[in-house]
């Protein structure tokens, strides 16, 4: 009588690993950083900026007296708060069928993920460069992306007034080939001159365009080939490893913190653009706020008989209490 053997086997159970793995990250970096303003009443929040005037420096005539006068003036900008939603159903067999790797069944397992579908679409539209837009002239309420609100030019609704708005030199918009350490360093001397001051930024960059930065350890932008460079790096040899990162770059005029990111610049259906990796936003985040009308919520609806269904969302705003003193890069190609 033969023995028996694995391949004429029956009833085998299915081996399958009991865990998800899921390759995406989570990181969302702006919208964890970003200050958090007090709950809006409306969906149209409005605030008050200014920047001071420029003052002469000229004399006074002895015993002249006051013949003219001024004030400082304010300004007003304006945005809009936008409904953020991901739904999320399972039917009555997939709710009772147990699967390996979901501890909390299909239906804990959908309403997780939406949940941080949502915060991935909070980064994705905090990280734009979409403009808002209101009910009842357009289809729906959208708020600012911070790439819009450090345009050059006016915006098609609520502009931020021109004496608030970024000089050209406070944008890059050229090749990822021609973004050099001193291209990087004229965004921060903008940046600097706008403000009249050293600046603190939080830098959000493509991957692309880290990488560039990352490559400024390696190289003396400075030295030529008939010339030696100057600059050094020391590293433990020990070790064995090659570091080649840019965190922080401290310049006697700013310090810029640099936060890798896959969200910037994304189209309204939250896939890459040419520039998503390749682009930059460089912000003061004390400049910031985002605001909630309603925060993140995890809502169950009833079920009509097809099984468990809900969604999260919130509804936000992005507001730019004062776009100067920052800078953007705005790369495709």
């Amino acid at each position: 009588m033969p023995g028996s053997y694995e391949v004429d086997q029956k009833g085998q159970r299915q081996e399958i690993a009991d865990e998800v793995f899921n390759v995406r990250a989570d990181e969302t970096p702006f919208t964890s950083l970003v200050p958090k303003d007090p709950k809006p009443a409306q969906k149209l929040s409005t605030w008050q900026t200014e920047t001071y005037d420029d003052v002469d420096v000229d004399g006074v005539p002895d015993g002249e007296d006051v013949a003219a006068f001024s004030s400082q003036g304010r300004e007003e900008l304006t945005g809009v708060a936008q409904k953020f939603r991901k739904p999320w159903s399972v039917s009555d067999f997939a709710d009772v069928t147990e699967v390996a790797g979901l501890p909390s069944g299909e239906k804990g397992r959908q309403k997780a993920v939406s949940a941080k579908k949502l915060k991935f679409a909070l980064e994705g539209r905090f990280l734009s460069a979409h403009e808002c837009a209101k009910q009842p002239a357009a289809a729906k309420n959208v708020t600012r992306g911070a790439y819009k609100w450090l345009d050059v030019a006016a915006q098609s609704l609520y502009p931020v007034p021109d004496a608030f708005r970024p000089a050209s030199a406070c944008v890059y918009s050229s090749t990822l080939a021609a973004f050099t350490e001193a291209a990087f360093e004229a965004l921060v001397i903008a940046a600097y001159q706008a403000k009249r001051g050293k600046v603190d930024i939080d830098a959000f960059a493509g991957v692309l365009l880290q990488q560039v930065i990352d490559n400024f350890t390696c190289r003396d932008a400075l030295g030529t080939t008939s010339l030696m460079p100057i600059r050094s790096f020391v590293q433990d040899g020990t070790k064995k490893a090659m570091v080649k990162s840019v965190t922080v770059l401290s310049l006697s005029y700013g310090t810029v913190r640099m936060h890798p990111s896959t969200f910037m610049r994304l189209d309204l259906a939250g896939a890459a653009s040419a520039g998503t990796h390749r682009s930059m936003i460089g912000l003061d985040l004390s400049m910031w706020k985002a605001a909630f009308m309603r925060k993140p919520r995890l809502v169950e609806l009833p079920d009509l008989g097809g099984g468990p269904r809900g969604f999260s969302d919130c509804i936000a705003i992005l507001k730019s209490l004062n776009p100067l003193g920052q800078f953007k890069a705005e790369i495709d190609s």
